[in-house]
């Protein structure tokens, strides 16, 4: 293995200081050992004593968007042409954006993709220093790119991720009435984890962000409601990872004032058993109830229309996958608002390519017809003011009532 420089130097320095306690006495030794310590304390604190590469120029504009072909967009940003035009439009209009990093002004489409690349790699591999060679862009600039298009997408949040209105609301419930038997069915909400790609610093009490609960990491735990279409309609962010779905449910606003945002009495949300019951929050029977055969009959068909929200967390990791490894690194208060700032970010991107329909198809319109809008009189009781558990039981004997005629009308035809 061939010696390098910088190793050759420190051996040098080594015979010349053996050299001077042999050869020099007195105060002249002193001295020289001094000045030979000195130099070898400048060479070690040296990473290279002479640079063997300089950094590649950055592409200019002709030749980036020569560069970028539909292929590579597909690849490291997974979307279309069209997707990262519109997202370019809706970030680059910004005036803060125009403003150059130091004295020279990168090409706007270079920031954008290099950002919408950080974005959607997990980056355990070498794709983005691939990246960062090909573009001669140092890993600081990427960064920096990426933080500046968080900053940009978060200014039209509330354009892409809002509750929806009530008479949208009474759209998703006929639809989830209509494909799967639950009158007010309007959602499922579910929680999953952001990781983080190295762990908090310990004076950051780490151990508060381990995920015990599945595959283990370093990160948070955040609540996500989703609809049919599997936009995400509301959120829950920055919690540690530590903390289970029934500890974050109480923190959320739906919890809190949920005649806010449902009608009550009559619109809900599925979720899985990690969640505790309520009239709005709607929870499999588990235990000896979970034994029962009707129990069980409306447990499987509520889990199958509460698969949305497991789709979406799949295609949200998948397509956006820093979620899986947020390169963050956490050593105070603010590292961690970042962090949660890169994650709603990703849930702006993640409704875009759900409204534009970029490579998924999805069952409810935004045209959809408005439809009729009154409930229909079926003899029910009220139900607006019962415990979670009674409206359970009447969501569970109205879908029975359909399933058991449904099933009895086959068995005549």
């Amino acid at each position: 293995m061939p010696t390098s420089e910088r190793k050759k130097y420190l051996e040098e320095i080594l015979n010349l200081r053996e050299a001077v306690l042999v050869y020099e006495v007195g105060e002249r030794q002193v001295q020289l050992f001094n000045r030979l310590m000195e130099l070898e304390i400048i060479v070690c604190g040296t990473r290279y004593i002479e640079r063997p590469l300089k950094y590649k120029k950055t592409l200019k504009a002709e030749k980036f968007l020569n560069w970028l072909t539909d292929q590579r967009l597909l690849i490291n940003c997974k979307m279309s042409r069209a997707t990262f035009d519109y997202i370019l439009f809706l970030v680059t209009r910004d005036d803060n954006w125009r403003i150059g990093l130091g004295r020279r002004q990168f090409c706007l489409h270079l920031q954008v993709f290099v950002a919408l690349a950080q974005l959607s790699s997990a980056d355990h591999g070498s794709t983005m220093n691939k990246l960062s060679a090909t573009l001669g862009l140092s890993h600081g600039s990427m960064i920096n790119f990426a933080e500046r298009f968080v900053d940009a997408i978060l200014k039209v949040e509330k354009d892409f991720v809002k509750w929806p209105s009530q008479l949208r609301r009474e759209q998703l419930a006929d639809w989830g009435e209509r494909e799967h038997g639950f009158h007010g069915f309007i959602g499922s909400m579910d929680g999953t984890h952001f990781y983080l790609k190295t762990a908090p610093g310990f004076h950051m009490i780490p151990e508060s962000f381990a995920d015990t609960w599945h595959k283990g990491g370093y990160g948070y735990n955040c609540l996500l409601v989703a609809d049919h279409t599997g936009s995400i309609i509301s959120y829950l962010v920055g919690y540690p990872g530590g903390q289970c779905d029934k500890v974050l449910q109480p923190n959320c606003a739906l919890h809190q004032d949920p005649w806010k945002f449902f009608k009550k009495g009559e619109q809900f949300l599925f979720v899985d058993g990690g969640f505790a019951r309520t009239m709005w929050c709607v929870p499999p029977y588990i235990g000896r109830a979970g034994k029962l055969e009707h129990n069980k009959v409306f447990n499987y068909a509520m889990r199958q229309a509460r698969s949305r929200i497991e789709h979406v967390n799949a295609i949200l990791k998948g397509r956006l996958g820093s979620l899986n490894a947020i390169p963050i690194a956490i050593d105070c208060n603010e590292d961690h608002v970042r962090a949660q700032r890169w994650i709603r970010a990703c849930l702006i991107l993640h409704n875009i390519y759900v409204k534009r329909k970029d490579e998924w198809e999805f069952e409810v319109s935004d045209s959809e017809s408005d439809g009729d809008s009154d409930a229909e009189d079926d003899g029910e009781e009220d139900w607006a003011d019962c415990t979670g558990l009674e409206f359970q039981n009447a969501i569970r004997d109205r879908y029975l009532r359909l399933f058991s005629c449904f099933f009895y009308s086959i068995i005549d035809f």
